[in-house]
């Protein structure tokens, strides 16, 4: 997660032309918050930052009916705010490959809008990918945004907004964030000491998302990442007999674990403000949340293993026509080229071998949709390693 400057939310609209005209009034202490925003930018464009210092200065504004005040914000309630832990405040995800489902509202949203605040003046829902509620979490949802109460604002993000529900969208008002040039990531990158290969590579590879990009230059998480993904698609092409996936399934259950280990620890310190039912309340919400944070940090890890798996492919397929300059993982050509002479020693085998390296490449996509449906992850990612050796290989694949 990219960091909030210093400066708040001010700063965060500084590059954001639409969020500027629409919030500007409200970052300058003159105007006060919708009881709907539809946020939305692609992936990277700082949509859950911006709800963060949005939900942070709501937070601190003692009064329901006045103008906000950003300067009221602590850095003790934005790093609440930011670990997602603030009594008063829900941080909605899809909870399962088929969405946000109708319980997820119900119990996040629903019983919480129903009630006056904990500890504040205000109560603030941010839901994630709100694009993925299904019919029956919207129509449970509409109401309340139609109908809100006084201190409720809710927050919805989306990276896909043309998929949002009509009578959603229609409710709320609008806020447009637009991504970052490749150029601008990796200035970013090197500002904030990651070498120029790396942050080249990390911004090549991550597009316009720089949390994405952020990650990949990470040395405890990104790196170690990309390495498990590359030994991945090596060892399927090179046809392995041990399981070349089990380092990913490792990683995704220990970024499960760290998750959800992370909300229990964070929840703590909101607890010495409450007790009686508040308290027990608000320990079943952490508890729940914790098990949320599990699923959703292992489904994440498991993915970005295979977007990334398919990006070494897609780098093995442009080198193979000869298109080394459109190589995205810049720092890793070496290694690329290596692996290309597996199945390919001259020039004429590369051109051969380059549609069957993109039907990989479209493989490896539709096993990651395969995931998300709850495909069972040792059998596809073990079947998936098969059939990249034998596709890479120009062999037939078992049906």
């Amino acid at each position: 997660m990219v960091p909030v400057p210093a400066e708040g939310l001010l700063a965060l609209l500084e590059a954001q032309p639409h969020a500027k005209a629409v919030l500007g009034g409200v970052a300058a202490g003159r105007g006060q918050l919708s009881h709907a925003y539809l946020i939305t930018g692609p992936s990277g464009s700082g949509k859950a930052d911006l709800a963060a210092e949005l939900a942070a200065v709501a937070l601190a504004t003692r009064s329901t009916d006045g103008p906000l005040t950003p300067e009221a914000v602590t850095d003790d309630l934005r790093t609440r705010v930011r670990r997602r832990v603030h009594p008063d405040l829900a941080w909605v995800k899809p909870s399962s490959a088929a969405g946000i489902l109708v319980e997820d509202v119900e119990s996040q949203v629903l019983a919480a809008a129903g009630s006056t605040p904990l500890v504040a003046s205000r109560r603030i829902f941010v839901i994630e990918e709100v694009d993925r509620l299904n019919d029956s979490a919207a129509n449970r949802l509409l109401k309340t945004i139609e109908e809100p109460p006084g201190y409720v604002h809710i927050l919805l993000l989306s990276s896909r907004p043309g998929e949002v529900m009509d009578t959603i969208a229609s409710r709320c008002q609008r806020v447009r964030l637009q991504g970052l040039p490749v150029a601008e990531v990796v200035r970013r990158l090197e500002a904030s000491g990651v070498p120029n290969e790396l942050a080249r590579s990390a911004a090549g590879i991550a597009g316009p998302d720089a949390d994405l990009a952020r990650t990949l230059a990470d040395p405890e998480l990104g790196q170690p990442l990309r390495a498990a993904a590359e030994a991945y698609a090596i060892g399927a092409i090179r046809g392995d007999v041990a399981a070349p996936w089990q380092p990913i399934l490792d990683r995704a259950t220990e970024a499960g674990a760290r998750a959800s280990e992370a909300v229990v620890e964070q929840g703590e310190p909101a607890m010495e403000h409450l007790e009686g039912r508040d308290k027990t309340s608000f320990t079943r919400v952490v508890e729940e949340r914790a098990k949320r944070a599990m699923r959703q940090a292992r489904s994440a890890e498991l993915d970005a293993a295979l977007s990334l798996t398919a990006t070494w492919l897609r780098d093995l397929w442009v080198l193979a026509q000869g298109a080394e300059d459109v190589i995205r993982g810049i720092d890793r050509i070496g290694a690329l080229h290596d692996t290309l002479a597996i199945i390919a020693a001259t020039d004429d085998e590369r051109r051969r071998a380059a549609p069957r390296l993109a039907d990989c490449v479209e493989l490896v996509e539709r096993s990651r949709f395969a995931l998300r449906v709850n495909a069972t992850e040792a059998l596809l990612l073990d079947s998936l390693a098969v059939q990249i050796s034998a596709i890479a290989h120009g062999r037939p694949v078992a049906a």
